[in-house]
């Protein structure tokens, strides 16, 4: 099967575009992962800054989530592109929301979730009505049993890995694939290019020799042959 020059470049060719495919699926994969603990931690973060920031409050003006200056200062607040943080007591109704306020979402998983767990966490689910992926942080404001839930959209932070990371692939994926074309040309020419000089030389040799003997005229022959040979192995 790899008895040809041609053959094998040929197959080192596509070993090679191989390893690169795999070495583009392995750096997506740790890309993703990476971008994932980094939501994951810009998440906590917020929720670990609000938490802090609450509970002082709820201390000092326990009625304050009833404020619009206090729903103010907690709807300013943004994570990533289009993230936001929002309040809920413990009925799932929910207490400070940039659109949905007084809503209440109980019977959703997630927030069922964040109200079985007042020592709080992260949780990452699948929005119903936009489908977005997301992942919430949230903490438990023990002084008005309500519970702050800063939120990332996972889009936010893949997009441009998406985009980028195919857009740039590609290109080197092409320029390499150029590469090794020409090189393996560049190889086959330097094998070949003195098999066929060689073959000229012992042609023009059999021309010029008429009275030359019998048997070294069969010895040009053959190996005139053989040079042919191996000639037409490698267009194969």
């Amino acid at each position: 099967m790899l008895n040809t020059i041609k053959a094998k470049l040929i197959f080192f060719s596509i070993v090679c575009v191989t390893a690169i495919a795999l070495s583009v699926t392995f750096s997506y994969i740790i890309a993703t992962a990476s971008i994932q603990e980094i939501m994951e931690n810009d998440v906590l973060a917020v929720a670990d800054a609000m938490e802090k920031n609450i509970n002082y409050i709820s201390k000092v003006k326990p009625e304050a989530y009833q404020d619009q200056e206090f729903k103010n200062m907690v709807n300013s607040v943004k994570i990533g592109k289009t993230g936001y943080p929002f309040m809920m007591n413990a009925r799932g109704v929910l207490t400070v929301h940039r659109s949905d306020e007084g809503k209440s979402l109980a019977g959703q998983k997630h927030i069922d979730h964040i109200r079985a767990n007042k020592a709080g966490g992260i949780y990452e689910y699948k929005a119903s009505t936009t489908g977005q992926e997301k992942i919430v942080a949230f903490r438990y404001i023990k002084n008005w049993d309500m519970w702050v839930v800063p939120g990332v959209n996972k889009e936010d932070y893949f997009e441009h890995l998406k985009s980028d990371f195919l857009k740039w692939n590609a290109i080197f994926g092409v320029i390499i694939i150029g590469i090794l074309v020409a090189v393996g040309t560049w190889i086959t020419k330097s094998i070949t290019g003195p098999i066929r000089g060689m073959l000229r030389i012992f042609r023009n040799m059999d021309k010029d020799a008429k009275g030359s003997e019998g048997d070294t005229k069969e010895t040009r022959d053959l190996i005139c042959n053989l040079l042919e040979n191996m000639l037409s192995r490698e267009r194969q």
